[in-house]
């Protein structure tokens, strides 16, 4: 396919996309465009809004269309940091605005399809009310297609010649196929193929379309979703070339080591909870205090008489040095006991120094809150200690996952996700990729738990703290949502799944030496630290 502009955005025209999917690729789209336009006129490029701005008053286009390119760029945005789904008429409004854009940077009208227009959206759902429109079966399929309905289904047969996977649903349903149909699986999850044929499992698919001809097409598919994978053990297959469900394997057959950062994290964790504890014990004393205040007015007063309750003493700070002289040795006794790097003279002054740093980076974060200055509209808001909630753990029988979140933050646009990270090297922009793939993971199971939109939503900020940081560098970094990296990852977990799964159930030692080939004959060259 052509990487030009007007062959990128024919891609955005099908119809049967999600919104969620469709509007950051159009905003992706407009940047590309007005970068172009910023780099011949010579201008620096700021951020989108700016530069939706400054390219509208260059080129002098109509107030109308520069409050259409602002309004995609918000409802992308909603979808990145928010877990916003978006609808079909901002797909269609904002496809419309980059074509009429496009139209004036590249000189030559857009010709190719269009996603379909509100108008149409009205006339294809009182069309598919319709008992006698068969014909609209496919625009009725799009339209009543639910990118969160998760359909569970058997596999029958997988024909690999032919690519072709005949699964039917594992409980029947209103609305749903009756008997066998065709699975059509996204370009994401081909690899599904060998282990459906070798396993015949169940499946999870998750925003079906039924399409002509007995075929469905999910948005994604979750092999054995009762079988739960760790979020830690799938983040580490992914490295910055790719995503490899082979190294989770491999993990699983080297020996555990202790080393000085694997300590140092631990630690820095333990005073990540030190605080968030402290911070809720305070909060229960002064309520005791208070209560205690007003039980002794109200017994030494007459009622007629109320007299003013003391306000409590102002909450202490977490100590420190308490934790590092009276707690620290408790916290890791063996391992501060036994491993060589504290056996020296300087050995724990300075694993104290570190923690101390580790410990000032932790109260400088939670007082500024997210990353601040941001150009993507991420927010910026103070982490309060008493709306956080430890290491708290979830599970998705949608796909097959589970894990134990480092801190869950409860604010105002919902719950905010927090991954304490003390890497001895701290990226210089993006996090590093294991630690994305990490928070991408926690953010999907959030959402399964709670849902995409309404009141109790997954939405919330998502962000990787680095203790580590320099004092020039931000320790907060934010985890924008990026659909096309959740797919590579389940893809991965639904490798690992048949590579399991085939190993409990192989027979002979060919089989096991087949399966096992990647432990047997690795690639030591590409095999990555795994936090060690």
């Amino acid at each position: 396919m052509s990487d030009s502009p007007h062959a990128r955005l024919a891609a955005l025209a099908d119809p049967l996309a999600a919104p969620a999917d469709q509007l950051p690729r159009l905003r992706k789209l407009l940047e590309t465009l007005l970068r172009a336009d910023y780099k011949r006129r010579k201008a620096p490029f700021g951020n989108l809004f700016q530069a939706i701005g400054g390219t509208c008053y260059s080129l002098e286009l109509p107030s109308a269309l520069r409050d259409q390119l602002q309004d995609l760029r918000v409802a992308a945005n909603l979808v990145l940091h928010e877990s916003y789904l978006g609808t079909a008429a901002e797909v269609a409004a904002g496809f419309g605005a980059v074509a009429a854009l496009l139209q004036v940077i590249a000189g030559e009208p857009y010709t190719g399809p269009w996603p379909p227009q509100p108008t149409e959206l009205a006339e294809l759902a009182e069309a598919a009310a319709s008992p006698a429109a068969t014909s609209a079966a496919p625009a009725r399929a799009a339209l009543s297609a639910d990118p969160r309905a998760v359909w569970r289904v058997q596999v029958l047969h997988a024909d690999l010649p032919t690519g072709v996977i005949t699964v039917e649903m594992s409980t029947p349903a209103d609305g749903r196929p009756v008997g066998p149909f065709q699975l059509e699986l996204p370009a994401a999850y081909e690899g599904l193929l060998l282990a459906a044929a070798a396993l015949h499992p169940a499946l999870n698919l998750i925003g079906p379309v039924e399409l002509p001809g007995n075929r469905v097409r999910p948005r994604r598919v979750v092999l054995e979703p009762d079988y739960l994978i760790s979020v830690t053990t799938l983040a580490e297959c992914a490295q910055r070339d790719g995503t490899y469900g082979e190294l989770a394997l491999l993990k699983a057959f080297l020996p555990d080591e202790t080393s000085r950062s694997l300590v140092v994290g631990n630690l820095v964790n333990r005073l990540l909870d030190e605080e968030v504890s402290h911070a809720a014990q305070q909060v229960v004393g002064r309520q005791a205090q208070v209560a205690a205040a007003v039980a002794l007015l109200r017994a030494a007063t007459p009622a007629a008489e109320p007299q003013p309750v003391a306000s409590p003493a102002p909450a202490a700070d977490f100590d420190l040095e308490h934790f590092l002289t009276k707690k620290l040795f408790r916290a890791e006794p063996l391992t501060l006991s036994t491993l060589p790097e504290f056996q020296t003279r300087n050995g724990v002054p300075e694993l104290l120094d570190d923690l101390r740093r580790h410990h000032r980076t932790l109260r400088q974060a939670q007082r500024q809150g997210f990353a601040a200055q941001s150009r993507t509209g991420y927010q910026q808001q103070p982490l309060r200690l008493v709306d956080c909630f430890l290491e708290p753990t979830f599970l998705s029988a949608t796909y097959g996952l589970q894990g134990r979140l480092d801190l869950l933050h409860e604010s105002p646009t919902g719950y905010d996700l927090v991954e304490l990270k003390s890497s001895v090297k701290v990226p210089t922009a993006e996090p590093w990729t294991n630690h994305a793939a990490q928070a991408q993971l926690y953010r999907l199971l959030l959402e399964s738990v709670f849902g995409a939109d309404g009141e109790t939503a997954g939405r919330g900020r998502t962000s990787i703290l680095y203790s580590n940081a320099a004092d020039d560098q931000p320790a907060v970094r934010p985890v924008i949502q990026n659909q096309d990296f959740v797919d590579q990852l389940l893809a991965a977990r639904n490798q690992l799944v048949g590579t399991e799964l085939q190993l409990a159930r192989a027979t002979t030692p060919s089989q096991v030496k087949k399966l096992l080939l990647p432990v047997l004959q690795p690639n030591l060259a590409a095999l990555p630290s795994f936090g060690r």
